[in-house]
């Protein structure tokens, strides 16, 4: 009898290490699908030699814009932004501003749903990539900035709003005549539409055969064509910069040290000019920024539509909003009561729950101290 339970406990003991066997296989499993699905991006800096604490030395100057330098200073020792791990970008299935047999717009998507397809994303990203260009090699680059939604879009998702369907930019109006000129030699590749108080510049027009289509090329709408980019203009009195669209109900007007020195910041994979304080620059154009919005119009077909409003963090599951902090802790108490620009780190993070749980990225700029840390699901 008591061999008999030996031999019983025995296999009990076998069965039992058999189930524990089981299920740490299962456990390791799951977490190796969990992290496998929470995948971090690569940190996007070479540490430079003889730097110990692993933070770059980098200096807020080496993000400085100048006339005829289109990428920070530091670039050489920078990966490219291409390089980086980024989201797939967000588009709509089909081309936006398609035409019935009537001639009539056809339904555009839901609000905060992706507006442009994939060619009239890469169309408007290659709009904005060759105006930059234009600018910085004729001696320009620090007369324009990005501007509008594109500038919010830089600074809450470091690319384009998801559901935007436009691109901004901020041009010096004294240069005005000769940005112009400039870019009327693009003919016939792409086009510019002059008037007041802004232009824009936009791609050849669609043929009738390709209104289906997904192409690269802009769709009739009034006297130009859309995708565009619209370039708006700014005087300066030296203590103040106004967009001279401004008006009683819309007084776009910083004070000059909001706007400039320019600075450099990422929109998808290149840099680009941005007002030295990109966070109040916004504050002060927008107003509350609690909510993520929808303006009533679209530029697909130039008319008024419904005007929607929704809190940031009720997005924040659907698109990758950026977390903006300082590189160093250490120095963040003395940091983030001062004015003087410093070197900040800004991730490109999935939220879920409040709690991030994707990085696609990380990477270091030039930030004004007091604006290290801000929510960007208030912005």
């Amino acid at each position: 009898m008591s061999q008999g339970n030996s031999e019983s406990q025995a296999k009990s003991h076998k069965f039992i290490k058999a189930l524990v066997f089981i299920s740490c296989i299962s456990v390791a499993i799951t977490l190796l699908h969990h992290f496998k699905s929470s995948q971090i991006g690569p940190f996007v800096f070479d540490r430079r030699p003889g730097n110990t604490s692993g933070i770059p030395s980098l200096d807020p100057d080496d993000f400085r814009v100048f006339p005829s330098q289109s990428t920070p200073k530091v670039s050489a020792s920078l990966p490219d932004l291409k390089s980086l791990h980024w989201p797939e970008d967000p588009v709509a299935a089909h081309p936006a501003g398609r035409r019935n047999l009537r001639g009539e717009f056809l339904p555009l998507p839901p609000a905060y749903e992706p507006v442009m397809s994939d060619a009239q994303r890469k169309l408007t990203r290659r709009l904005l990539r060759k105006f930059s260009e234009a600018m910085f090699a004729n001696g320009l680059g620090d007369r324009f900035m990005l501007y509008g939604g594109t500038l919010l879009g830089s600074y809450r998702h470091h690319d384009f709003i998801p559901w935007d369907d436009d691109a901004d930019v901020l041009v010096d109006v004294s240069i005005r005549d000769k940005v112009r000129d400039l870019l009327f030699k693009l003919r016939p590749h792409y086009n510019l539409y002059t008037s007041e108080p802004r232009d824009k510049l936009y791609g050849p027009i669609i043929d009738i055969a390709e209104e289906e289509l997904d192409v690269e090329k802009s769709r009739p709408v009034r006297t130009y064509g859309w995708p565009f980019m619209d370039i708006c203009y700014f005087t300066s009195n030296g203590t103040h910069v106004k967009d001279i669209a401004a008006s009683p109900t819309q007084p776009f007007i910083w004070p000059y040290e909001t706007v400039f020195p320019l600075y450099f910041r990422p929109f998808g994979r290149h840099w680009f000019p941005a007002p030295r304080d990109t966070w109040l620059f916004n504050r002060i154009k927008y107003g509350s920024i609690e909510r993520c919005l929808k303006f009533g119009y679209s530029h697909v077909t130039e008319a008024k539509t419904e005007h929607s409003t929704l809190l940031c963090r009720q997005l924040a599951h659907k698109y990758p909003f950026v977390e903006h902090n300082l590189y160093d802790d250490e120095i963040s108490k003395q940091t983030e009561m001062k004015i003087e620009m410093v070197v900040g780190e800004e991730r490109l993070v999935m939220y879920s729950n409040s709690i991030y749980t994707r990085t696609y990225h990380s990477l270091y700029l030039a930030v004004p101290g007091n604006r290290v840390r801000t929510d960007t699901l208030l912005m």
